[in-house]
């Protein structure tokens, strides 16, 4: 029965060793993931975009895949609405032979663990199919060694070679007082932020102006009965239009004008020395203004002929217009309306990287302790 189950055990031996020549002994994983609001809209979907960048490295060849995702952000990820995929292989036999025996550190060290196994693995079938050739004990025990010396020299020397090829530092931190993320050991992990990365949404701040202008009256000799001016409330909600009565009937000179709210000033009994005072002109028409318009503008009287008018409503309106008073003055010191900037949110950037020893380490280390377990007894 023992002999079964060493037989078995030496099986899954060779069968592990296989295995550890086809997967990857090494590999390093670099995510980059930002978000922002579809259509730049706070109040819409939160979208990702992620790219992981994948380096696999065999005995035999290294891959590199690329795959970028964007989508709608989930609780298990990124609802993919777009996704791509590549992957570039690199053969080391394939790099040896182009660059004539010269090639870079891991390269040049995977090879060698390669060509090392390959004679393991030649061995170890020989006593699956041969046992009576060798000495199975004493070779499952050599081998055994030399491939625990493999796995040791592995977890020390990969991490060498893989500094002398490219760097120590995997990722470099920008922010202040914050380390770089270096390979120390042959399993590792980090991640680091680059604020301000790409627009993530956009808030529109609005400025509200309010219309305010000025008119300046003239004596009321210089004007005529029935002459009149024009203004709107802000936003144009109410249109007003204001003349002038010297006869004092309210109705003989009255002006023809259609959907303008009347503000009729009477000064049918002026006397003469308020028709050649501007300033009674100006308070006389202030009265009438302020009886009429209380809600839509504030008024305030301005030096001794003038009124000015300020909107409480926001937004767009038309400006004062004079019909045919005659020497009446006015002038615009704000436009109404509604200023929109956009003001952009930033998200950031963030990088995640991992490296540690992959499945193909693991097989070859599973057969070595098989190896070791079932060998013979003497």
């Amino acid at each position: 029965m023992f002999d079964n189950l060493r037989e078995h055990a030496s099986t899954m031996s060779v069968l592990f060793l296989v295995l550890s020549l086809l997967s990857p002994w090494f590999v390093m994983v670099t995510t980059q993931s930002s978000e922002h609001h579809e259509d730049l809209d706070k109040d819409k979907d939160t979208m990702i975009d992620k790219s992981t960048m994948k380096e696999s490295y065999y005995l035999d060849k290294s891959v590199v895949s690329l795959k970028s995702e964007e989508g709608k952000k989930t609780t298990f990820g990124v609802d993919a609405d777009d996704e791509d995929y590549d992957a570039s292989y690199t053969f080391y036999e394939d790099s040896l032979e182009g660059s004539s025996g010269t090639t870079n550190s891991v390269i040049g060290y995977m090879h060698s663990i390669y060509k090392i196994v390959l004679l393991i693995l030649v061995i170890r079938v020989g006593l699956l199919f041969g046992e009576s050739a060798l000495d199975s004990n004493k070779t499952l025990l050599f081998t055994s060694l030399i491939m625990f010396i493999i796995l040791t020299l592995f977890l020390f020397g990969f991490k060498n070679a893989y500094i002398s090829t490219y760097d120590r530092t995997i990722l470099e931190n920008d922010t202040p007082n914050e380390p770089d993320v270096n390979m120390t050991f042959i399993a590792g992990f980090g991640n680091n932020s680059i604020a301000n990365y790409q627009v993530d949404y956009n808030e529109i701040i609005e400025t509200y102006r309010y219309e305010r202008f000025a008119i300046v009256l003239p004596e009321a000799d210089w004007i005529d009965s029935g002459s009149y001016f024009y203004f709107n409330s802000g936003s144009n909600i109410n249109e007003y239009y204001v003349w002038f009565d010297k006869n004092g009937d309210g109705s003989s000179d009255k002006p023809y004008v259609t959907n303008r709210v009347e503000i009729r000033v009477d000064i049918s009994e002026f006397t003469n020395s308020q028709n050649s005072s501007r300033e009674a002109l100006r308070d006389e028409t202030f009265l009438a203004l302020n009886s009429k318009i209380t809600n839509d503008l504030t008024l305030q009287k301005d030096g001794n002929e003038g009124i000015l008018f300020t909107a409480t409503q926001y937004g767009e309106t038309e400006n004062i217009q004079n019909q045919d008073v005659n020497s009446l003055d006015w002038y615009v010191q704000e436009n109404g309306g509604i200023d929109q900037t956009v003001n952009s949110i930033y998200s950031s950037l963030e990088t995640k990287v991992r490296w540690h020893p992959s499945w193909g380490f693991a097989f070859f280390l599973v057969s070595a302790c098989l190896n070791l377990i079932y060998r013979n007894e003497d």
